[in-house]
């Protein structure tokens, strides 16, 4: 069984990704996953209030992504 995921959720999926490999490389781990988290939950909150609506599995998309940053970093540093 094949799942379609939307182009917009591999963006998020992404996003997250590479803000959580470069704070952590440049910080540590904690910061790395925050910023992640943050960057994700912030844009859904603006998209909230801009357009009225926000979808949570956005936000699921940016975290996945996020931790897989942070075990990528774990796995090449």
């Amino acid at each position: 069984m094949m799942f379609k995921i939307a182009y917009d959720k591999k963006l998020h999926f992404l996003a997250g990704m590479v803000i959580a490999i470069i704070f952590t490389l440049l910080a540590d781990d904690v910061t790395g996953f925050v910023a992640g988290v943050m960057a994700g939950l912030g844009k859904e909150v603006y998209d909230y209030y801009d357009y009225g609506s926000y979808d949570y599995r956005d936000s699921i998309f940016t975290v996945a992504g996020t931790i897989f940053g942070l075990v990528l970093v774990g796995v090449f540093t």
